[in-house]
């Protein structure tokens, strides 16, 4: 790019050329004992004539220094022409070619990044890059284009950061080259074998091959096709085992293991791009080799061959799919071969692998009519089912949207046509090693138990109670608390076939109340309450016994500092617990009175809810209130907590009526919670009163608490003033 001089330094660079020029002068005059001839005074510059009138007498570098200066001044007044300007009136001119300068211009810095630069700099050269190929002029793309490509061509030994900038520079260029293929394949095919353990390199090779195809479409598959299926069935062949490596390092054994792996993961990858550049037009070329190295790939033991081997199948389903307008025969056939494939994929155990798996799914069901799914439903509709509840929030939230977009409004229906597959898969998935099927497969089973017909469940129920009490003894809370809120919704729909279970069930149900984990205890008091609701089971008594004396157990409770609670945290790192053990294993600690009467009072907030218990409740509020006074335990604020969230569910599904006369004996734990300095306590209190105020009325509240601990009326008014803004 041309720099012109503004006036203001034209000026200064005459004026300092003019000084230079009477200094050498001087200089000259002293050693040859006379001046330097008058200075010409008409046509040309006064710079130029004192320059020639002592380039006899200067010394080498003098005469280049004033050369110099003066044609700096020559161009920037004159121009290109030469001519006189006055420096007022001059038009800025060019002071030198930037290709003579010894700075490189802007194309050079970029191609410097590019190949030198680090990744961050190489991903803003390429982007850069492909802001300005559109633009360049053809002859200058073109030799943009055999500097990015000229080390991709090079034989020789390259260095890794220049051969990854020449792939990702030549995958940017390739849509601006008359036929990328011709220059681009060869090279890419073989940067593809030749670096087995640099998934970079690879990557960025594939993503060539990719961009290639985008351009010329499926000939540069058939041109590529023996050896990318080369590469994958070598990855597929491998025989050598980590256990037949003898006397190798820890790296050497990792190498010969992963080695495989990286070239197939990238091999499917590579064709995945392929066909997704000619979506439709790579149909033809889905021949009965691909599916048959795709099959295997899907059951490779590496996960991540595995996902790029269903992204790749996805792909391949879409690309039958567009070019199947009216015949699914094709679709139908590659679903075949592959059914059993995709539904290993969506109950594997790795979360990306689910994912993908998921993403072949949908593309392969939603492609086809109503009528040709039916035949892939009986497989793949428990899989789908069970992954609407997966812990991976990816696969959750995909899968449900999977389901709506398959079955819509008929997911109901089809999963009652399918019944005995989905009770299979169910009772399968709950006894899995993964933990999170088996609290995926409690949480369907309970679904099954409260939205499907009743007539549909029927005759599977038995089994699948067995298959929830397997849950009630798993390590991992998050499944206990699964299978006893499935336990207690399939109490509650099916009371005459769980009533003999009973007698199992409901010390399971204790258990989990006083269970170490507080949102297990609150699962059991919700399942309870669910058998207390069913008609013709008549253990409401035996459940509010237990409330009571689960409240009066808290004196029990010893002074000591309470334990930490290690359950959660081991709960969540280890995936694969023993599925047996619960509260008897080693690494859960004894529950604590006060865990026991904390889960008593959820059961009573939840029985509160049911008509036929609100009397029964009403008699059990004066032992709570008694036992909110003992403080003797380090956890009594934990305890009041709950308390204090509680109460006021309890006191609306009792009624204001019932309610009213045993709100007095709650007020001290509440101002005692509300002014300790345990933050989650005091501000359940606070709320606590918010809720209570609104639920009988701001004046009576205060009336109430005015004659009962007057004390404590400027905390109400403080906490009612405070909760207004």
């Amino acid at each position: 790019m041309d720099c012109f001089f503004k006036k203001k330094e034209v000026r200064t660079i005459i004026s300092s050329a003019l000084a230079t020029c009477e200094r050498v002068r001087v200089r000259a005059s002293r050693k040859t004992g006379f001046g330097l001839a008058a200075r010409a005074t008409s046509g040309g510059s006064s710079t130029e004539a004192a320059t020639a009138s002592t380039a006899s007498l200067l010394t080498s570098s003098q005469s280049e220094q004033a050369e110099t200066l003066c044609g700096a001044v020559r161009v920037s007044c004159c121009g290109d022409s030469g001519q006189r300007r006055s420096p007022r009136s001059a038009a800025p001119g060019p002071v030198a070619s930037r290709g003579a300068s010894s700075r490189p211009n802007r194309m050079d810095r970029l191609l410097s990044r590019l190949f030198e630069g680090k990744k961050l700099e190489r991903e803003a050269a390429l982007a850069e890059l492909q802001r300005a190929a559109p633009s360049l002029p053809p002859a200058e793309r073109d030799v943009l284009v055999q500097q990015v490509i000229e080390p991709l061509l090079l034989e020789a030994a390259v260095p890794r950061d220049t051969l990854l900038g020449s792939l990702a520079g030549a995958r940017v260029l390739a849509p601006h080259m008359p036929a990328p293929s011709a220059t681009l394949l060869v090279p890419a095919l073989r940067h593809l074998r030749e670096h087995p353990t640099d998934i970079t390199l690879q990557t960025a090779a594939g993503e060539l091959i990719g961009a290639v195809a985008q351009k010329e479409g499926p000939q540069v598959y058939e041109d590529s096709k023996s050896q990318l299926l080369s590469i994958i069935k070598s990855g597929l062949e491998i025989k050598e085992s980590v256990d037949e490596i003898e006397g190798g390092t820890a790296e050497q054994i990792l190498r010969a293991d992963m080695t495989p792996s990286i070239s197939l993961e990238v091999a499917l990858r590579t064709v995945q791009w392929v066909s997704e550049a000619c979506r439709g037009r790579m149909a033809p070329l889905v021949d009965e080799d691909l599916v048959l190295l795709l099959e295997g790939a899907l059951g490779h033991r590496s996960h991540a061959s595995r996902e790029a081997a269903f992204y790749l199948a996805a792909s391949l389903a879409t690309s039958l799919a567009e070019a199947e307008k009216n015949s699914h025969d094709g679709l139908v056939c590659f679903g075949d071969m592959l059914l059993e494939r995709l539904a290993a994929g969506l109950a594997d155990e790795w979360s990306p692998v689910r994912l993908a798996a998921s993403v072949a799914v949908r593309k392969f069901l939603c492609a086809l009519p109503d009528k040709s799914r039916k035949q892939f439903y009986p497989i793949l509709l428990p899989r789908m089912c069970l992954n609407r509840y997966y812990e991976a929030e990816g696969v959750r939230i995909y899968s449900q949207e999977t389901w709506r977009q398959v079955t819509g409004a008929l997911g109901k229906d089809l999963v009652t046509q399918n019944m005995t597959h989905v009770v299979d898969f169910y009772c399968k998935s709950a006894i899995a090693d993964c933990h999170s099927m088996r609290e995926a497969a409690c949480s369907c089973i309970s679904e099954v138990a409260t939205k499907i017909p009743a007539e549909a469940v029927r005759p599977f129920v038995p089994r699948l109670l067995d298959a929830l009490l397997v849950g009630f003894n798993d390590d991992n809370w998050l499944v206990r608390d699964a299978a006893c809120l499935a336990c207690g919704n399939m109490a509650a729909s099916f009371p005459s076939l769980c009533k003999s279970s009973l007698p199992t069930l409901l010390p399971l149900f204790y258990r989990n109340l006083q269970d170490v984990i507080p949102t297990v205890r609150a699962g059991a008091a919700s399942a309870l309450a669910g058998v207390a609701r069913a008609p013709d089971v008549n253990v409401l008594k035996q459940i509010l016994d237990q409330a009571h004396q689960g409240l009066r157990g808290l004196e029990k409770q010893p002074k000591e500092k309470q334990n930490e609670n290690k359950q959660g945290v081991m709960s969540s790192m280890t995936p694969r617990m023993s599925r047996t053990g619960s509260m008897d294993h080693k690494i859960c600690r004894p529950s604590q009175p006060w865990e026991l009467a904390d889960g008593c009072v959820m059961l009573l907030m939840e029985l509160s809810r049911v008509q036929k218990a609100t009397t029964a409740v009403a008699d059990i509020l004066p032992t709570l209130a008694q036992a909110c006074r003992l403080r003797h335990f380090s956890a009594h604020l934990n305890f009041l907590e709950t308390v204090c969230r509680n109460l006021p569910k309890i006191a609306k599904g009792l009624g204001r009526k019932i309610f009213k006369p045993h709100m007095d004996a709650f007020f001290d734990p509440i101002f005692y919670s509300l002014e300790s300095e345990n933050s989650f306590t005091s501000s359940a209190a606070s709320q606590c009163l918010n809720q209570l105020s609104s639920l009988i009325g701001p004046d009576i509240l205060r009336g109430r608490v005015e004659a009962s601990c007057p004390q404590n009326l400027k905390h109400l008014d403080a906490n009612l003033f405070i909760a207004a803004y």
